[in-house]
């Protein structure tokens, strides 16, 4: 509910700005989520969203891993979705980001082996997408492997936080 209403904020303050932007080719489709977006939080009921431990881990588990698979060149956006990670209550043990110095591969152990020994049911990947993440072997490495291993994963694409810088 949060998080759609700071979209919905967000749209509310820059519908305009997305309507005469020249860039823009598909305003139709930024109408239409600007309007999903308030049916679904006007279908909503404050009681039937109860905060709970972040869905993306069971937190009950103390091995489970959150991996941040990202482009170094995209840090800044790997900072603030680490930050709003941490701010739902994951612990910082149970985060790899390796463009934040809390949480590295522990310095004794190989970035693939590490990864290598958690790709299982303890590890959860978030893909952090961009053009330079399509790019760069290692990142496609890393998303390959989370496919080979059936990791469970989420996609976050960083393109939008790079439109959105160029709107406002």
């Amino acid at each position: 509910m949060y998080t759609l209403s700071s979209i919905d904020k967000w749209y509310e303050e820059n519908i305009g700005a997305i309507s005469s932007n020249e860039y823009v080719f598909n305003l139709e489709s930024h109408q239409k989520n600007m309007q999903l977006i308030k049916e679904i939080l006007s279908g909503l009921k404050k009681d039937e969203c109860v905060p709970t431990a972040p869905a993306i881990i069971d937190a009950k588990k103390a091995d489970t891993v959150i991996f941040i698979s990202h482009k170094s060149d995209d840090k800044k956006y790997g900072d603030a979705l680490r930050n709003f990670i941490i701010g739902l209550g994951v612990k910082e043990k149970q985060l790899v980001y390796t463009s934040h110095p809390l949480h590295k591969i522990p310095l004794d152990e190989s970035i693939y082996e590490y990864l290598r020994s958690h790709f299982n049911s303890t590890l959860f990947m978030i893909i952090l997408w961009s053009d330079k993440y399509l790019e760069s072997p290692a990142c496609l490495n890393e998303m390959g492997a989370a496919w080979v291993t059936q990791t469970d994963y989420t996609n976050i694409c960083a393109f939008l936080f790079l439109w959105e810088s160029k709107v406002s």
